[in-house]
């Protein structure tokens, strides 16, 4: 007998995205943009999936030609969706030979917050040590260690919801807040609490500011946000469990040796804990 392989490259005959865009442009609505830019498709579905319980929500999109642009305004209110939970987003395309997908992101379809909307403000610089290793440079996608305690002047926990969930960290400008994504590493009302803030550009000249004091969760505690770009990311919280890739990439680890406990500690680093 014989034998003849052939390869069959799927990725020449389902469709093929080109740029897609899904941006918030006020509260309650996301602008979805993009265009197909090979092989002609029979169906485009925005697929709206829940962060932790609950069924995605699939909304069909009117079917664009190859090399037309679409268009769709998404609205919480006219495609039923909630307002106090994290979405991810993806747009699906199908034709006769399979079907492709886009991933756009996280969505959130709540009201954007403004700073009257929260109670208290606290900013945070940079420390001596950390404005000099700077010096005149940028630096750019950090994640930078703030830890709170009741040591700051005018901070009380009680002022907070259980676990943060009012808390968000951002750049403000007036009354608007740019907001950064953060990690809560340890939640400890009767001491110390961590969160890791991804500062877009992070200078010597950086102000963070964090605000609550608001009953909404306000839903921007996303840990693979913050550590996106990286392969993997273990806070080594020196206990004898599994210690848990913040990256959710899943590279979880596994503690070994009597001495790990004792050995784990915290370092003083410029920008956080090293």
């Amino acid at each position: 007998f014989n034998f003849m392989e052939f390869f069959f490259d799927i990725s020449a005959v389902v469709p093929v995205f080109g740029e897609c865009m899904f941006v918030s442009e006020k509260d309650g609505e996301y602008e979805l943009s993009g265009v197909i830019t090979a092989n002609e498709l029979t169906a485009l579905s925005l697929v709206l999936a829940p962060e932790g319980d609950g069924d995605a929500k699939s909304i069909v999109l009117d079917t664009p030609a190859v090399g037309v642009p679409f268009e769709r305004t998404v609205s919480a209110t006219a495609d039923e969706l909630s307002t106090t939970v994290l979405y991810s987003a993806k747009l699906v395309a199908v034709n006769g030979y399979g079907s492709s997908e886009k991933q756009l992101g996280r969505c959130f379809f709540g009201a954007i917050p403004k700073i009257m909307d929260f109670k208290k403000k606290i900013d945070f610089v940079l420390s001596d040590e950390a404005q000099a290793a700077l010096g005149e440079s940028a630096v750019d996608g950090v994640p930078v260690a703030i830890r709170v305690s009741t040591s700051i002047k005018g901070f009380d926990y009680a002022d907070m919801n259980a676990n943060g969930t009012d808390v968000i960290f951002g750049a403000v400008n007036g009354s608007e807040i740019t907001r950064y994504p953060f990690e809560l590493e340890k939640w400890n009302p009767d001491g110390e609490s961590v969160f890791w803030v991804k500062v877009p550009s992070l200078s010597a000249a950086t102000t963070i500011s964090m605000c609550y004091g608001n009953n909404v969760s306000v839903l921007d505690n996303v840990p693979t946000d913050v550590w996106s770009g990286y392969v993997g990311v273990w806070h080594m919280t020196g206990g004898s469990g599994a210690e848990t890739d913040a990256t959710g990439h899943g590279l979880t680890g596994t503690p070994t040796g009597s001495k790990l406990p004792e050995m784990a500690s915290d370092a003083n680093a410029p920008v956080g804990l090293g």
